[in-house]
């Protein structure tokens, strides 16, 4: 390959006047001159009228869909992850809870059909350890097939690349028919807004197939995966779960505030901080980052 050799003392001279790409935000000028204790008031603030935009968003669903099916479509969009928001949002839709309910024992079957992840598999090429899956997925699906063929969502729709392996579609897909068939336990849980037992349900959500495979064509993994992972479980709670909890009248502001299980929460619930470049002191380091 072609190479080059630079001059480092030369370098370091034109470096000497670079500074960071980041750009102050608007927050910086009106907070510059504010005491720590005021900032964090500020942020405080700035965090609750966070939380009552989601309630308001879902409080509006609520009157259109009821409190369940609300539920169900908000934890279908928060498993489907940034990626494939658009597709989970369909399905959720295309597919309500009490249709699946209905049809418990084939509410995953419809879950792969409809997203697509069905289209006549050829089984004889398939490893060994999904074939049976697939077997069983399909057996259900097909007599479904023709009935449901217009709301088969297109392919185009599903952004397969860009996430880590435990997030693939069909992983997140397997997680949501997981939730689904532990429906009562698990909303009953999220009416009564707890943080621990909620998050330990999540991430002790265990299935047969998805516990062992990336996805529907891998092989199976050495070691167990999980279904459900702590920190997307927490993004439940904060974007869903509390959020519901502000529409029943209850007062959760400081379980919302104090429950802090790692990062995501924050950058999720509370505003973010690098609008605020020059802000010094407790706030900086307090909660409220």
């Amino acid at each position: 390959m072609p190479q080059i050799q630079l001059d480092l003392a030369a370098l370091r001279d034109v470096a000497t006047g670079i500074v960071p790409l980041a750009h102050a935000g608007r927050c910086v000028a009106p907070l510059r001159n504010l005491e720590a204790e005021r900032v964090a008031n500020v942020l405080e603030q700035a965090a609750k009228f966070r939380l009552r935009q989601k309630a308001n968003r879902l409080r509006q669903r609520i009157e259109g869909h009821g409190r369940d099916e609300t539920l169900f479509q908000a934890v279908a969009e928060a498993l489907g992850y940034k990626q494939n928001h658009l597709p989970f949002t369909l399905l959720s839709q295309r597919l309500p809870l009490a249709f699946l309910r209905s049809r418990r024992e084939d509410a995953e079957a419809l879950l792969f059909g409809i997203a697509g992840f069905l289209d006549a598999p050829d089984l004889d090429a398939q490893r060994k350890s999904t074939r049976g899956y697939l077997r069983s997925l399909w057996d259900r699906w097909w007599k479904y097939r023709e009935q449901f063929s217009r709301l088969v969502l297109p392919a185009k729709l599903w952004k397969m690349s860009g996430a880590r392996p435990l997030n693939h579609p069909h992983r997140r897909l397997g997680a949501l028919a997981a939730v689904v068939a532990e429906w009562k336990p698990f909303s009953t849980l999220a009416r009564a807004s707890e943080a621990t037992p909620l998050i330990l349900f999540l991430a002790d959500l265990r299935h047969d197939f998805w516990n062992h495979h990336y996805t529907l064509a891998a092989a199976r993994a050495s070691s167990p995966l999980a279904l459900i992972g702590k920190s997307r479980a927490a993004e439940i709670l904060a974007n869903v779960v509390y959020p519901l909890a502000v529409n029943d009248d209850r007062e959760i502001w400081n379980d919302y505030k104090n429950y802090v299980p790692n990062s995501p929460i924050k950058r999720r619930v509370l505003p973010r901080h690098d609008c605020l470049p020059v802000i010094r002191g407790n706030a900086a380091s307090s909660g409220l980052w």
